[in-house]
C-alpha cells in the first residue's frame, strides 16, 4: 500500500504467514512502514494507527475463522 501526501509517500508492506497446527492456525504478521523525513515527527502517530487497525483486523479474522469450524 503506498499513501501519498503533501509531505511525502508511505510504503507500507503486510505480510501474513498461517500456519497450520493440529487444532488451530497460528498467524504471524510483519507490518514495515516505511516514513519519508519529513513526517518522521508524525511517524508514532502513523504505527499506533496501524497497529489498531491490524488488532481490528486479526480479531475479524480470528471471528470469521471461528465461524468456520
Amino acid at each position: 500500500m503506498t499513501m501519498r501526501l503533501h509531505a511525502g509517500t508511505v510504503d507500507v508492506t503486510l505480510r501474513y504467514t498461517l500456519t497450520p497446527d493440529s487444532a488451530a492456525t497460528h498467524v504471524a504478521r510483519v507490518v514495515t512502514i516505511t516514513v519519508p523525513w519529513r513526517l518522521k515527527p508524525v511517524q508514532p502517530v502513523l504505527v499506533r494507527a496501524f497497529r489498531t487497525e491490524s488488532t481490528r483486523t486479526l480479531m475479524a479474522l480470528k471471528a470469521y475463522a471461528g465461524t468456520l469450524a
